[in-house]
Order: C-alpha cells, then structure tokens, then sequence
C-alpha cells in the first residue's frame, strides 16, 4: 500500500490508509478527489464559525505599525501652514483609503496563506445585515453608558466631530462626510483592525486579549490633539467600540457583519450630529 514516503506504487485509484474510500495516488502523496482545485478556497455557509487564524503574529505588528506612521503623519500636518496642511491631509486621506486594504493584502501575502479573503476573513453572510443592526444598536448603547459613566466621574468631553459640527449644517460638508464615515471607513478600517491585526494577534495571543489590543490600537489611532485632555474620553470610548467589533467579528469569523455594524453606527452618529445642530 503507498504512504507519504519515496514512491513505492505507480500512479492510479488505490484505497486510503484507512481503506475507507477511494483515492488518487499520485506516485507520491494521496490526492483528495472531493478537496477545492489548487488556490481555491471552500465556501462556509455556517452562520458562526469562528476558525483557525491562517495570518502570522508579525502581520499584527506590521498593520499596527503602518497605522501608527499613518496617525502621527495625519497629526503632524496640523503644524503645517493652513494651505500645505490640507493639500497633506488630502494625500493623506487617500493613503489611508487605500492604504489599509493594500496594507491587509500584504500582510496576507506575507504572512498569511495568500488567500487574501481566507486570511483576513472577508466573508459576506445576507444575516450580516440583520445582526449588524443589532451590533450598530449594541455599539451605542455601550457608548452611551459610558459616556453617562465618564461625565459622572468627571472626565473631559472629546470627540471627532468638534470642528464639523461648529461649521454648523452644511449640506455638502456632511455629504463628504457621510461617504468617508459610513461608505469608506467601515470596509478599510475592519480590513485592517479586525482583518490583519487582531487575526495576526489571534496567532500568539488567547481571544480576548487579541480583542483587547487590537481594540486599544483602534482608539488611540483616533486620537485628537486640538481636543486635549477630551482625548482621554474620545479615544476610550472607541477603544470599546473596537473591543465590540473585534467581538462581532470573532463571533461569526468573517468581517461582513462588523463592517456593516460599523456602517451602521456611524451613520447614526452623523445623523444625532445634523439633528442637534442648530
């Protein structure tokens, strides 16, 4: 009977080890006729099926490295005159647009199978869509207990959207707005958050601390220096919103539900920011 070692048997159908069924034996190893042909990946349909992380740990740190340049490039352009600063940002912002998927798709290639949807988890379920209302609904909730929490105990008010809503209710400023929030971010940023850094942690770490720090990292990467002290508040708070993501995400091992989560929730906030707008 053939077996994994030098080629003992010519190439044809012989029985398994086990001899349970038939299969090809192909002068060197056995060959599955039922396995997906090379580079294809099979198709899991399971609503939740958290699976084994295929990415390797230094994905992890390069994602969190490549972010950290990103968010202290994107900070320093306030020092830039007003000018130079928007023509940077504006480079800046299409780094990061595009640059975060690029990123992803490296890590997976360097660090993972290759199969970049396999490895980052890029998986769409149509109950994606339901259990993302109930993430988006869950995310603000927590978010606003927390914020009940923080202004009891006396911590400084933050948030992103300071210099936005004092342009007061421009039309075409939320329009722009509402693409990069709610069209952009959520599909770019749980590429590389929940896709490439917390599966890389996954490779090292146990669950919740893969969640823990992959949630920590997204809410310092939102940190606002013109808000101070606010930032305390700002950017904890979406460290938590990155620790529930990061937890959709782990639960249903795919990204189509977190992405639409976070669509969600952020066209919520857009909308409670134009309504209490004067």
């Amino acid at each position: 009977m053939p077996s994994g070692g030098p080629p003992t048997s010519p190439p044809g159908w012989y029985h398994d080890p086990q001899g349970q069924r038939w299969m090809w034996w192909d002068g060197w190893r056995w060959v599955d006729p039922a396995a997906p042909p090379p580079g294809e990946q099979p198709v899991d349909e399971r609503v939740f099926f958290p699976d084994t992380p295929t990415l390797a740990l230094p994905a992890a740190w390069f994602g969190i490295a490549f972010i950290s340049a990103l968010t202290v490039a994107t900070r320093l352009t306030e020092l830039l005159p007003e000018t130079a600063g928007a023509i940077v940002s504006l480079v800046l912002l299409v780094v990061s647009t595009l640059g975060m998927p690029l990123a992803a798709w490296y890590g997976s290639r360097r660090w993972g199978t290759g199969h970049f949807f396999a490895d980052v988890g890029l998986r769409v379920h149509w109950l994606d869509v339901p259990f993302g209302m109930v993430g988006a609904v869950g995310l603000t909730i927590a978010l606003i207990v927390y914020n009940i929490v923080s202004h009891l105990i006396g911590v400084p008010d933050g948030s992103n959207l300071t210099e936005i809503s004092e342009q007061g209710r421009d039309v075409v400023t939320f329009a722009i707005l509402f693409v990069m929030a709610v069209l952009l971010a959520p599909p770019t940023e749980e590429l590389l958050f929940r896709g490439l850094i917390q599966r890389g942690l996954d490779a090292r770490f146990a669950v919740w601390p893969s969640v823990v720090l992959q949630g920590a990292v997204f809410g310092a990467a939102h940190i606002t220096p013109s808000e101070g002290w606010g930032n305390v508040n700002l950017c904890v708070g979406l460290a938590l919103m990155g620790v529930g993501l990061g937890s959709i995400a782990r639960a249903t091992g795919r990204l189509g539900t977190p992405i639409i989560a976070h669509s969600l929730f952020n066209a919520g906030q857009l909308g409670l920011l134009w309504l209490t707008m004067a």
